[in-house]
């Protein structure tokens, strides 16, 4: 089965996050996420939706993340 994901940007994670109940994910300070959503279900811009290296995804406070510098 083939899963397709469509990723908005890259991010490195600027604080640990831990989560708080299942629709949020964990995150280590220097890792980098995968942003798949800008908002969450209801719209709120301050949570962004992420897919860890590991494949685990959730939640997580849009203002931990900084975008990856793409090299031109």
């Amino acid at each position: 089965m083939c899963v397709c994901v469509c990723v908005l940007q890259l991010c490195h994670v600027l604080y640990d996050f831990s989560a708080r109940d299942s629709s949020e994910v964990s995150v280590t300070v220097g890792s980098v996420v995968c942003v798949l959503e800008r908002s969450d279900l209801e719209g709120n811009k301050e949570w962004w939706y992420v897919l860890r290296e590991d494949g685990a995804r959730g939640y997580m406070p849009a203002n931990y993340l900084q975008p990856v510098a793409v090299k031109k």
